[in-house]
C-alpha cells in the first residue's frame, strides 16, 4: 500500500511540474508564443536585431501595418519591458488584436480586456497619456492622432528603488 501512495504522488507531482507557465522570457520565446497567439503578423519577414540589451523588431501585419517592438532585456536576457509602436491614420482593427496578444502572450495571468478597456472605448483609442497598473504588471500608452505607443513593464524584473525616484538633496548626484 505504501508503494502505491508512494508511486501515484510521484506520478502527480511530475505531472504537474510539467504543466507550469514558464514566468520570464527571452526575447525569442516571446515571439515564439506571440507567432501563436496572433495570426495578424508576418513573423516570416520580420526584420530583427539587438544593440545594448535591447532587442528590436519590424512585424507587419496583413493590412501592411508596420510594427516596432522593443524588448528590454536584464543581464541575464529576460524580458523587462515589451514596447510596440506604429504610425497610424486610422486605427486598424489589427492594432487592438495585435496589443491583446501582446498582453496575452507576455502577461497571461492579467486580463487583457481589462487592461484594454483603459485604452480603447467602443473600438476607438483614447488619446493622450494613460496608464494602468496590475500586481505584476505596468501598462502605458501613448497616442496621438498619428502615433501609438504602448508598454508592458514587469515589476518583479525592474527594480525601481525609492532613491532611484526621489529628488531629496543628500540623494542627487552633481556632475
Amino acid at each position: 500500500m505504501k508503494k502505491l501512495v508512494l508511486l501515484l504522488v510521484s506520478v502527480v507531482l511530475t505531472l504537474f511540474s510539467a504543466c507550469s507557465v514558464q514566468e520570464n522570457m527571452n526575447a525569442d520565446i516571446f515571439f515564439d508564443r506571440l507567432s501563436k497567439n496572433c495570426e495578424l503578423l508576418d513573423f516570416e519577414n520580420a526584420e530583427k536585431f539587438i544593440k545594448d540589451n535591447r532587442y528590436y523588431s519590424f512585424i507587419k501585419d496583413l493590412n501592411e501595418t508596420e510594427y516596432a517592438f522593443e524588448i528590454t532585456l536584464n543581464e541575464v536576457g529576460d524580458a523587462e519591458k515589451i514596447a510596440v509602436s506604429c504610425e497610424i491614420e486610422k486605427v486598424p482593427q489589427s492594432l487592438m488584436t495585435c496589443i491583446e496578444s501582446v498582453i496575452k502572450t507576455y502577461s497571461p495571468d492579467d486580463n487583457a480586456k481589462e487592461v484594454l478597456s483603459v485604452f480603447w472605448v467602443k473600438g476607438k483609442v483614447k488619446l493622450g497619456n494613460l496608464y494602468h497598473e496590475t500586481q505584476w504588471r505596468k501598462y502605458s500608452c501613448y497616442v496621438t492622432e498619428s502615433d501609438f505607443f504602448f508598454s508592458v513593464t514587469n515589476k518583479k524584473l525592474v527594480n525601481e528603488s525609492g532613491s532611484f525616484l526621489s529628488l531629496k538633496p543628500n540623494d542627487r548626484v552633481d556632475f
